[in-house]
């Protein structure tokens, strides 16, 4: 008489549960992808229709801005900007919109000094133009 192995031995549990952990991440990201796909598909083709493009600046965003703030906090409101010039204790950063409205900064030891912006959109959607 021979002995067949019990395929849901212990072992075999363990390798079968981390194989369809696997199987359902690997699902789960795959499926993500194509929903983002069809996402920015959606989006670029309602963006043709109302003839509208997200700026990423907007007046808003250059109103919480106070002098007195750390190039960090800055930087968590607006994101990385370009360093145009720096000095030992002085620098300045830009941020812009692809439209060509900014946001530009002067910083003392790390510190918000100024700051001006440039045809900022009051709201967070401005006029494409072709």
């Amino acid at each position: 008489m021979s002995i067949i192995p019990n395929p849901l031995s212990e072992g075999n549990k363990k390798w079968i549960n981390l194989s369809l952990a696997f199987i359902a991440a690997f699902g789960f990201g795959i499926g993500s992808g194509a929903v983002h796909t069809i996402y920015t598909f959606e989006s670029r083709n309602h963006e043709s229709e109302s003839q509208c493009v997200q700026a990423s600046l907007s007046l808003a965003d250059y109103n919480r801005l106070e002098l007195g703030d750390t190039l960090k906090e800055v930087q968590f409101i607006l994101g990385v900007g370009i360093e145009q010039s720096s000095s030992s204790s002085q620098s300045v950063y830009l941020w812009a919109n692809p439209d060509s409205s900014h946001i530009k900064a002067i910083f003392r030891n790390g510190v918000l000094q100024s700051k001006e912006q440039s045809e900022l959109p009051s709201n967070v959607c401005i006029a494409h133009s072709e």
